[in-house]
């Protein structure tokens, strides 16, 4: 059904995910960048809270204006 028993709060890191689906050393490859959007929606559908990694104050503007996560964290390169 798509819960999440238990599940307090996800850190999502776009890089980490883009390497999962083939596409190491990109940051959001593939369709990571829309599956981002999409995970973070439906977690706080179920009442979760979400956070993502972002490379730079501009990517935190980008991602706030997506209506996402709850948290946002710059990590260097």
């Amino acid at each position: 059904n798509g819960t999440q028993e238990g599940l307090d709060w996800c850190q999502l890191g776009p890089a980490d995910h883009s390497a999962s689906k083939g596409f190491a050393g990109e940051w959001e490859g593939g369709d990571v960048g829309e599956e981002t959007v999409a995970i973070c929606a439906a977690l706080a559908a179920q009442g979760k809270r979400c956070g993502v990694m972002c490379r730079s104050e501009d990517d935190i503007v980008h991602r706030s204006s997506q209506g996402e996560p709850d948290h946002l964290q710059t990590t260097p390169l």
